[in-house]
């Protein structure tokens, strides 16, 4: 949001959560999502009340958090005691906090707000505006959906990408026979690129003018639209990227939270951030940097003054946005 929203601020996405504008849930990753599509996530969260609330949930304990927020009002996972089991790290959750997870899968329970990362739940019916469509969609109108959004989000889309995570058999055939018909109905256009690999657009975006991209860098989350299909990605800029968090420590190369650099339109390597704010006004420290600017054939060597001149602009508007007064090292 930070690279695509002019004069982001974080607290407009938790605005957006209590005007019921916007709903916490899960699309091919944990999401904030326009309040009008509500729809679209019930099959997920039916899927989830079923099979998984009841081979996962204990139901004494879905029993009483229903019934303390029920009768409390919105409460965060800290307000609910370990019944014993204390937490001794990032996944090992409390019972209580655990049923809050999946009663909110299950669209039991939704995200009233936030405060800082922790989020406060309420029951479905008192966060939900009574205006919203919750009819169960079909498989044909999901498969609209997806395609809309990927195509507005993405622009170049695959099979492969629309149906990210959808394992329904009938959604993935919903989804083919409707890029297909939109094809043959000559709404979309193929586009094959250089490997093999083809791709479908709207019908008009190849023949149309875009404006030429700035000459200036974007740090950019490993879950922005550009970034999230990793195979997307290294077909259209050929940019290999790994996200290191999940790898043990030994064997990262680039990074614990590596962020991929973006400058102009080419992808041009990774730095590895790390906010310190025990020292006086904050420090933004580069941990590690891999920057090896792109040489397209037939065309001159790039201006490395001008891209590490746009890069420590970058790294100082992004140290702002974070709340630490300079860029250091470490």
């Amino acid at each position: 949001m930070y690279n695509r929203v002019p004069n982001y601020d974080p607290s407009m996405l938790n605005k957006l959560i209590q005007n019921r504008r916007a709903f916490e849930y899960w699309f091919h990753a944990a999401a904030y999502l326009p309040m009008r599509d509500y729809r679209f996530a019930l099959p997920r969260m039916n899927a989830y009340s079923g099979k998984e609330l009841r081979a996962h949930g204990n139901k004494k304990v879905l029993a009483q958090v229903r019934k303390r927020i029920d009768s409390e009002g919105p409460l965060m996972a800290r307000e609910f005691d370990g019944n014993g089991h204390p937490s001794s790290g990032w996944w090992n959750w409390k019972p209580a906090k655990r049923a809050l997870e999946q009663l909110f899968m299950a669209g039991e329970l939704m995200v009233s707000e936030r405060v800082g990362f922790q989020k406060r739940f309420d029951l479905r019916e008192r966060v939900l505006p009574d205006d919203i469509d919750t009819s169960m969609p079909s498989a044909e109108e999901e498969a609209a959906h997806l395609l809309d959004v990927h195509l507005r989000s993405h622009a170049l889309v695959s099979l492969k990408t629309i149906t990210h995570l959808r394992r329904s058999k009938p959604l993935r055939e919903a989804v083919k026979n409707l890029v297909d018909a939109r094809l043959a109905g000559g709404d979309l256009t193929e586009v094959k690129i250089e490997g093999g690999e083809t791709f479908v657009t709207e019908a008009d975006l190849p023949d149309s003018r875009q404006p030429a991209a700035p000459k200036r860098v974007q740090l950019l989350s490993p879950f922005d639209n550009s970034t999230i299909h990793r195979h997307r990605l290294e077909s259209l800029w050929q940019f290999d990227y790994l996200f290191e968090c999940y790898v043990p420590k030994a064997k990262r190369v680039y990074g614990y939270f590596s962020l991929p650099v973006l400058y102009a339109d080419e992808f041009i390597g990774m730095v590895d951030l790390k906010a310190d704010r025990s020292k006086r006004g904050g420090v933004l420290n580069i941990v590690a940097r891999h920057i090896n600017p792109p040489t397209t054939p037939g065309q001159n060597k790039p201006n490395t003054a001008a891209i590490e001149s746009a890069l420590t602009q970058a790294l100082n508007d992004f140290a702002r946005f974070n709340g630490c007064a300079r860029v250091g090292t470490q």
